[in-house]
């Protein structure tokens, strides 16, 4: 029986890598690249008042998104990153199919985690991306030349600010928000990105669900005549030079830890409503390599390593904050000393759970009071405290 009970504490610790909170930052130190594929399809388009409508047919406009982001630990707190996305479309008329490729944009990351607490984490985020190509424009449809190919998307440079916030409901399950200010590409009016899903996580594979979409601030200048609104190239799409856009879709997503280091992660999402934009229905494959870095318990397990003595746990406080050891002042437990609390099973692990310090000695026994702790795991009688 408790082999078993150890066993599911251990499935518990590992729950969160299989979906990593938003709002989290990666280990100091570390490095993380991730690889993803997006495959988005046109079915439709929204005008400017929000109704949808139909392709021509024989007509349709497909795109894939290649990237590359790397990310690095820069300290505990603050993560640093770079991207590229390299993009493959295609545009279908009734006579014709023009194909155009090449590198879309490139972009910096920074993204700040704060103190937050067990049940509430949050993050900001701030991006800038600059396009690696730049449109023609004309007055007038007709003056657009005949060419072999379409422009990648909207051309220029575009600043992201995200507030990213995690709510932990279970060991097993959150709620995934985020909020953001987007000065988009292109003169486009400035707008809010906005995300909400809720998340269930196992020790290998994660689920989640939710919507997430585009609310504009209306301050395109050509809101009143989008026919004086300069035109170009961009295909059989309504996703680009649009006014004042705004969209909502419906996302599923399914992670699936394969070690480690290693997580991949599949999301499906769909487009239901939208003002100057495309119905697009998307698919994006990632996966994501993590490696090296410390943690915070590490570091801290790390500079405090060297030990005195230890002991064991023989007694808990109802709360949980004091704990009666099996040693005292015969074996050099001294008040005030620091003490680390230590969880060893029959696997041989070692985990780090708290520290404190010994709060009071006597000749064979002493009391440790815990000021901080680095598992949500309880701590149990026959735990072992190390002493400095």
């Amino acid at each position: 029986m408790k082999k078993i009970l150890l066993l599911f504490i251990l499935n518990s610790m590992t729950l969160a890598s299989s979906y990593p909170y938003r709002s989290s930052v990666i280990n100091k130190g570390a490095f993380q690249f991730d690889f993803g594929v997006l495959y988005s399809v046109t079915g439709a388009a929204f005008d400017s008042e929000g109704t949808e409508v139909e392709l021509e047919e024989e007509t349709g406009y497909q795109l894939i998104d290649s990237s590359v982001r790397i990310d690095y630990g820069f300290n505990p707190n603050l993560q640093l990153g770079a991207d590229v996305i390299f993009r493959q479309l295609e545009s279908e008329t009734t006579t014709d199919v023009i194909s155009s490729s090449g590198i879309e944009s490139f972009a910096v990351h920074a993204k700040y985690e704060g103190k937050g607490s067990r049940k509430n984490k949050y993050a900001f985020e701030l991006s800038y991306r600059m396009t690696a190509y730049s449109n023609e424009y004309y007055l007038n449809r007709s003056d657009i030349p005949v060419s072999d190919d379409v422009n990648l998307g909207d051309d220029g440079q575009s600043i992201l600010l995200s507030f990213l916030y995690d709510r932990v409901i279970s060991r097993a399950s959150h709620l995934e928000f985020s909020l953001a200010y987007h000065l988009p590409p292109n003169d486009l009016s400035a707008e809010i990105p906005y995300s909400l899903a809720y998340v269930y996580k196992g020790q290998t594979i994660a689920f989640a669900g939710g919507v997430e979409g585009i609310y504009s601030l209306g301050l395109d200048e050509f809101e009143q005549n989008p026919g004086d609104k300069p035109v170009s190239d961009f295909g059989v799409t309504s996703r680009y030079n649009s006014i004042n856009r705004e969209l909502m879709s419906v996302f599923g997503r399914l992670n699936l830890k394969l070690s480690n280091k290693y997580l991949l992660s599949g999301k499906v999402s769909q487009v239901m409503s939208g003002v100057s934009t495309d119905k697009a229905t998307n698919f994006l494959v990632s996966l994501t390599y993590n490696a090296g870095g410390t943690s915070s318990s590490q570091t801290f397990e790390n500079k405090f390593k060297e030990y005195s003595t230890e002991a064991t746990i023989i007694k808990v406080s109802p709360r949980g904050v004091f704990f009666k050891l099996d040693k005292g002042l015969s074996s050099d437990v001294v008040k005030g000393a620091r003490a680390d609390i230590y969880k060893s099973d029959y696997f041989g692990e070692n985990v780090l759970l708290g520290s404190g310090f010994i709060y009071e000695s006597g000749p064979d026994w002493s009391i440790v009071k815990v000021v901080k702790k680095f598992k949500r795991l309880p701590i149990e009688k026959g735990y072992t405290v190390r002493i400095k």
